[in-house]
């Protein structure tokens, strides 16, 4: 594992670890990028959710990894329930991205756009997201990805 994976790991973890975040929610998933694209790769991801009290926005720490990338972002969110059960869940977050091989996006920050649509229980929520990543022309290059999501949501106790 590489430096880079080695402190996005960490800082994910660290974040998640937070006592500010213990009313919080875990995102668990798999999902496939360059949905859009030739070439697709599986991939796995974890998310943590918490809740800012009296905010319209809330906050997150995320994490998509496969064989040879990672990205590791934090960022904002915000669920708008629509009624029996059913949530859908827009977010943004920046990060860092690293690739080793065809996967190359241009450059090591990357924004994730996100657009999730879940039904959520009292135990648990399953979902469906579509992600967009892009280094907004930071590199020379700015292929992006899209990425499709099959998401398990794990509440706060």
């Amino acid at each position: 594992m590489s430096w880079f994976k080695t402190a996005a790991f960490c800082s994910f973890w660290a974040c998640a670890a937070m006592p500010a975040l213990a009313d919080a929610d875990w995102l668990i998933g798999m999902g496939a990028a360059g949905v859009l694209d030739e070439d697709q790769d599986v991939f796995g991801v974890v998310e943590r959710r918490a809740l800012w009290q009296d905010s319209p926005l809330d906050w997150l720490a995320t994490v998509k990894f496969s064989d040879d990338t990672l990205y590791a972002g934090a960022g904002l969110y915000r669920d708008f329930e629509l009624g029996a059960g059913w949530v859908l869940t827009p977010s943004f977050a920046p990060g860092l991205y690293t690739s080793e091989d065809k996967s190359d996006l241009g450059h090591s920050i990357e924004f994730r756009s996100m657009l999730e649509l879940s039904w959520r229980g009292p135990r648990f929520g399953v979902g469906l997201s579509f992600a967009h990543l892009s280094n907004a022309g930071l590199g020379d290059r700015n292929p992006g990805t899209e990425t499709l999501t099959l998401v398990l949501v794990i509440p706060s106790a």
